[in-house]
């Protein structure tokens, strides 16, 4: 019996000494668009501080998104019934829609109002941001290559 003991024991301790930190490049790329984007916002003269909190995140099938704890900014799901009184209002919301090519990883956040009216959803696009990040294999991690804002 105590040698099982030892044996659970001596298995705990390795592998917590010894296993590697897992990490989700994939959310932590995303994040980061993110907060790119909310900073490029804030930085702006004439944007009113409490506009990220009237934003809403979705990913490109228009359902909720997991966002990393510290952040600040809302997600639904677009489709959902339980949804629908508040899409009547009119919400702005960001679509996140990602591409991996070769050893690039594009992120395009889409910036558009939604609102249901009648049956019918009306998105009306009012421009984006494109980031591109690249894998280094020298450094073995993530670079930012490119962030642009553009609307229309």
């Amino acid at each position: 019996m105590k040698i099982i003991i030892f044996c659970i024991g001596y298995f705990l301790i390795n592998n917590c000494l010894y296993s590697q930190e897992i990490t989700n490049d994939f959310k932590t790329l995303i994040d980061s668009a993110i907060h790119i984007k909310c900073s490029q916002i804030l930085a702006a003269d004439n944007v009113d501080k409490e506009y990220l909190k009237k934003i809403y995140i979705v990913n490109e099938n228009g359902q909720s998104m997991m966002l990393s704890k510290g952040n600040k900014l809302n997600t639904l799901n677009i489709y959902d019934r339980k949804n629908k009184h508040i899409l009547k209002k009119g919400l702005h919301i960001w679509k996140v829609v990602t591409i991996l090519e070769k050893n690039k990883f594009i992120i395009n956040i889409i910036d558009f109002q939604v609102t249901y009216k009648r049956n019918n959803y009306d998105f009306a696009n009012g421009g984006g941001t494109k980031i591109i990040f690249e894998f280094s294999c020298d450094e073995n991690n993530w670079k930012l290559i490119y962030n642009k804002t553009q609307g229309i």
